[in-house]
């Protein structure tokens, strides 16, 4: 007979809800290490207790409107997810300033980062 130990998440997770942080950094692209997940990109953003992350994974076509990579870095620079124009985005022009996060459920049950944007005008 087998004994198995069974210990706790080792990250805390967060409930659904509005969140006041700091952007921190902007990383990647990273290697996934789940088999059939795409390579991904890494916004983190922090507050006085926790930080908080979000992913928008790496697309053949880049980023777009219609991707999550494309909606978090117009969320970064505050412009509407709906722009038909040609927006350039310079990610540590952002480093310091603080969002609104919005965490909610997906399709697992699981919460994350659904969509943040500037928390008061740049």
């Amino acid at each position: 007979m087998s004994t198995f130990v069974v210990n706790e998440k080792s990250y805390s997770e967060i409930e659904s809800g509005f969140y006041t942080a700091r952007f921190i950094e902007f990383s990647g692209p990273h290697k996934s290490e789940t088999e059939g997940s795409s390579d991904y990109y890494k916004f983190l953003f922090e507050d006085n207790d926790r930080q908080y992350v979000g992913f928008g994974d790496v697309s053949k076509m880049g980023p777009r409107t219609q991707n999550k990579l494309g909606r978090f870095l117009l969320g970064l620079a505050g412009k509407p997810q709906s722009t038909t124009e040609r927006t350039e985005i310079e990610t540590e022009d952002y480093v310091g300033k603080e969002y609104v996060l919005i965490y909610g459920p997906n399709n697992n049950g699981k919460t994350k980062l659904l969509s943040f944007s500037p928390a008061a005008a740049q």
